[in-house]
């Protein structure tokens, strides 16, 4: 319900930047494309995300993903999920974890035992079909993340996504309809 629209959210979002106990913030690397985030002053900026996104710079904490086996701080592992935007919030959280003191081998070894959020981005096998449960809360950018993340269909089979109304998205509600549908379409 923000009449300016995402960088008017990035400008609330940031106001946390502002507050003089805040030493250090971690952000995912996309938020730089907000002004609000692109400001010197303020605490320590530690940006993070995967190293494939488009607006990562080498001095950022970035995560590389290939095959289903993750890279980071010269460490391989797996992961119990591969959807980018879970992968970033698990990047995020290991980040901070570290930060507070925990030790890599004691966050990767954890990293196991993770599980998707329910209705979020989870996956369901049931009769040789993979069902992908992603409807908690969607909006255009978790709507997109799930469709960028859906598995390719193989030879002679396809890849069905049924889609609801997002709610709560105000005068951008018909915009944002029409954007998902075109990049669902692809």
């Amino acid at each position: 319900f923000f009449p300016g629209g995402i960088e008017q959210i990035a400008e609330a979002k940031a106001e946390i930047l502002n507050h003089p106990k805040t030493k250090t913030a971690f952000i995912n690397v996309r938020a730089r494309q907000f002004l609000a985030f692109q400001k010197e002053k303020g605490p320590h900026k530690i940006f993070y995300g995967l190293d494939s996104d488009l607006l990562a710079c080498p001095i950022d904490q970035l995560m590389h993903k290939e095959n289903g086996v993750f890279s980071f701080k010269e460490k391989n592992f797996s992961l119990p999920f591969s959807a980018n935007h879970l992968v970033e919030n698990f990047l995020g959280a290991a980040l901070i974890a570290n930060h507070l003191g925990m030790s890599w081998e004691e966050i990767i070894t954890e990293a196991k035992h993770l599980k998707p959020y329910e209705r979020r981005f989870e996956k369901i096998e049931k009769e040789g079909v993979t069902y992908i449960n992603d409807s908690y809360n969607a909006n255009p950018t978790s709507v997109k993340a799930a469709l960028e993340n859906l598995p390719r269909p193989e030879l002679g089979k396809k890849t069905i996504a049924v889609l609801g109304e997002m709610r709560e998205l105000g005068s951008h509600s018909e915009k944002a309809h029409h954007e998902i549908g075109v990049i669902a379409s692809k």
